[in-house]
């Protein structure tokens, strides 16, 4: 592994220094959002010169699952997803007990509106670029549950551990079924299968590496094997969660 250092600008950011407006309707048209992105990476280049922070000549980088933000899987499952001018899309968790979160399967895709949005999305971008992608942030089945269900899945992994892996099973069977019935058909892969995915773990640090280990591990290391590349992304302290990382035997880290 070889450390890298990069910056990223917030939507406060945008908002503040060229008065981008993040409201929905910045995110709904994949048209507009997709040269909205063009402009913003224009703009970061004319301001931070001789420097990778943006591009002078930015080409479209068209993606169908946007409009949600890092918030399409919440989206998928039914969160209501929430709006600001000056920041990125967020979702409201969803109340539920313990039997309800026992109960929880994977999304119909086919039937799903959300996902019947993306597609169309997906069809005018290819009308207008020629490509699209259809990159999803899954973040990773921790990630995901938490932003969906929130201190009601938090408190499922300290009193009810099985169901808690269930849930987390349903994530990354879900994140899965994306890559092969969303992902790849959008823009279908070179090679049939899958080579790598990773772990967008942000929240992990709201677990002792104790539970992470008995109730999340089992999972992630689930997920894990169904790819041949693996990379983490870490928010905030690490050292206490390297060791676990290390059964995950990832390929890039990123903390």
């Amino acid at each position: 592994m070889y450390p890298h250092v990069y910056f990223d600008l917030s939507e406060d950011w945008h908002n503040d220094r060229y008065g981008v407006d993040f409201s929905e309707d910045f995110w709904v048209d994949p048209i507009r959002r997709t040269e909205a992105y063009r402009e913003m990476s224009y703009q970061r280049a004319k301001r931070f010169p001789g420097t990778e922070i943006g591009s002078l000549e930015p080409k479209p980088n068209p993606v169908a699952s946007d409009q949600y933000g890092h918030r399409f899987i919440p989206a998928l499952f039914g969160c209501k997803i929430r709006y600001t001018s000056n920041q990125a899309p967020s979702a409201d968790p969803i109340r539920v007990d313990f039997d309800q979160l026992a109960a929880l399967d994977m999304p119909d895709l086919r039937h799903n509106d959300v996902i019947k949005k993306a597609m169309d999305d997906a069809k005018k971008m290819k009308q207008k670029y020629g490509f699209a992608y259809g990159w999803i942030n899954t973040g990773s089945p921790l990630n995901a549950a938490i932003s969906i269900f929130g201190e009601d899945f938090i408190a499922c992994c300290a009193i009810e551990p099985k169901i808690a892996q269930h849930v987390l099973m349903v994530m990354a069977k879900t994140f899965i079924r994306l890559y092969y019935e969303f992902e790849d058909v959008i823009c279908p892969p070179e090679r049939v299968e899958r080579q790598s995915s990773g772990l967008g773990n942000c929240p992990a640090i709201l677990f002792s590496p104790q539970m992470y280990r008995a109730v999340i591990l089992p999972v992630d290391l689930w997920f894990r094997q169904q790819f041949r590349h693996f990379s983490i992304h870490h928010c905030g302290i690490f050292d206490r969660y390297a060791e676990l990382y290390t059964e995950l035997t990832p390929d890039a880290l990123d903390v």
